[in-house]
């Protein structure tokens, strides 16, 4: 999963109008995401992406979204 937490404090067209035409940016940080390994992130706040599944690799990538109504 690559990330990009120096962009983070942009609103989400600024960071779409710096990364236009470049869906996996060069630079930026990397974390790996291991085989049957939960990974978490701020991700509503930090510019992430990762690469297409391989169709063959049998993966299974799940998006969960927690919204906090107290704030």
């Amino acid at each position: 999963m690559g990330w990009l937490p120096n962009l983070r404090w942009l609103s989400t067209d600024q960071v779409v109008e710096r990364l236009a035409g470049t869906p996996y940016p060069d630079g930026g940080d990397l974390f790996p995401i291991g085989y049957r390994v939960l990974a978490g992130f701020d991700g509503s706040r930090a510019p992430h992406w990762r690469s297409p599944l391989d169709t063959q690799s049998r993966e299974v990538l799940l998006t969960i979204c927690f919204t906090d109504l107290t704030v």
